[in-house]
């Protein structure tokens, strides 16, 4: 099973004290959201219900960056196991990883002002589920 080590850090102040909690929520996208980074400067894969931001790997990836770009913004989950990945790729996947995939139809991501979908870092922008 793959896992996704990457969260949304949330801070909050701990009732009746100075002590500052730290909780991890994993970050979630729709396929609506999903879909729209299908591009070689932007993509997004889906593989097992985990979101992965394979855009820097593109280039080194050993079947070719193609190969990506076909699923690029899709589950690729058929096509990743139909390969037959090596453990090695499996756990070099995982620092691709960014969140996992919310089985919700519409986006309750915010849009920018200009309505293109928030980066990769701008955490403020994504929707998550505690």
């Amino acid at each position: 099973m793959l896992h996704c080590t990457r969260y949304l850090k949330e801070s909050k102040m701990a009732a009746g004290s100075d002590v500052m909690l730290m909780t991890l929520s994993p970050l979630y996208y729709t396929l609506e959201d999903i879909q729209v980074h299908n591009m070689s400067n932007d993509t997004w894969l889906i593989i097992h219900d985990k979101v992965y931001d394979v855009t820097s790997f593109l280039e080194e990836h050993p079947g070719g960056e193609e190969v990506l770009l076909e699923q690029a913004g899709a589950d690729a989950t058929e096509s990743f196991e139909d390969v037959g990945h090596s453990t090695d790729a499996r756990e070099m996947l995982q620092q691709f990883c960014i969140g996992e995939l919310h089985m919700m139809r519409t986006s309750l991501l915010s849009r920018g002002q200009n309505g293109t979908h928030p980066s990769n870092f701008d955490i403020c922008r994504r929707f998550s589920l505690q």
